[in-house]
């Protein structure tokens, strides 16, 4: 089975408004049917013509608050509110797809667009179809090169509709490519030019061109993949702080030959490879990692007390009180 219309939220259980954050109403059928015990015929369950009944109540008229609301439909754009205009809405024939030789009736509402727009495109996408971004933290499909158009509907305005074929034998520029034994969804994307659909203030976006959700447009991001609004960078090698893999050495390539997540221009940060960079450790080309302080042969130095007093080993000066005038001598040197 094929499932989709929209990226997958996880949400199976609802009822009423605001489960899903905002204003939102949402509404669940389900159902079970228990097999007879008998074995005699099972004639399933099934349900039919469901209507759903909008009985919207308003305590007081927007004009009557004491000031006044504005109307929702004015509030794009004001501080607080989403950019833009009301979004453009996406409706799919069905949800499921059984046989993969059949075609989708898809239809966009767009009442925004100027009058005599002949038709509108949308992407779609399918685990096999589409262009997969993935990384430690997640995975998308983001819609390729394919485009299928939806003519304008005669006598309504604003409203765009067309069918596009699933197709499990051909990978066709006008049909979308699925593969029966790892698909398991499909998404319908449309992008309108004056939708704020994250509430971000932006209206037009493509979120495929933020996957990291930082506000930065992945062209320009110097870690794409990665959380890092400020665009740090303290190399200025172009490759942000969150994810350069040498951060005080300029390596634009990000170059890592033994793939051991440390880039190559900071391989000889650390000489003996104790996990101390060369400038802390206080014997740069002998093993002796913080692990081993204290045990005579860590990073360690030595209480130096005037007068001379019993040596004990220290990190910072405030760990040298045996006697007066204590302070902690970390001299660097070579095996």
């Amino acid at each position: 089975v094929l499932a989709g219309t929209s990226a997958p939220e996880n949400a199976f259980f609802w009822t009423g408004p605001g489960k899903t954050g905002g204003n939102r109403w949402e509404i669940g059928i389900g159902f079970y049917a228990i097999e007879s015990s008998a074995l005699v015929g099972d004639y399933g369950f099934g349900v039919d013509d469901v209507v759903f009944e909008w009985d919207e109540f308003h305590p007081l008229d927007e004009a009557a608050f004491a000031p006044p609301h504005l109307p929702a439909c004015s509030r794009f754009g004001t501080p607080g509110n989403p950019a833009g205009e009301p979004c453009a809405s996406i409706t799919v024939d069905r949800t499921d797809l059984y046989e993969c030789e059949e075609s989708l009736e898809i239809t966009v509402a767009d009442p925004k667009l100027p009058p005599g727009t002949p038709s509108v495109e949308v992407a779609i996408t399918t685990d096999s179809d589409s262009v997969v971004v993935e990384t430690s933290r997640f995975r998308a499909l983001a819609p390729n090169a394919k485009r299928f158009v939806l003519a304008a509907v005669p006598g309504a305005p604003g409203l765009f509709g067309g069918t596009v074929l699933f197709s499990s034998l051909s990978n066709a520029p006008s049909s979308v490519f699925v593969s029966t034994p790892v698909d398991r969804q499909f998404a319908v994307y449309y992008v309108d030019p004056a939708c704020d659909g994250d509430g971000d203030g932006l209206a037009g976006e493509s979120l495929f061109d933020d996957l990291d959700g930082d506000g930065v447009n992945a062209s320009v991001d110097t870690c794409p993949f990665t959380y890092n609004p400020l665009q740090e960078d303290g190399d200025g090698d172009g490759v942000g702080n969150p994810c350069d893999n040498c951060v005080t050495s300029a390596n634009a390539s990000q170059a890592d030959l033994d793939q051991d997540g440390v880039g190559d221009a900071c391989e000889l940060d650390d000489l003996d490879g104790d996990g101390v960079a060369n400038a802390a450790d206080n014997c740069p080309d002998l093993y002796n990692s913080e692990m081993t302080t204290f045990r005579g042969n860590g990073q360690e130095g030595s209480c130096i007390y005037t007068p001379m007093a019993p040596i004990t080993p220290c990190l910072t000066n405030s760990q040298c009180t045996a006697c007066t005038a204590g302070g902690c001598d970390l001299t660097r040197g070579f095996a």
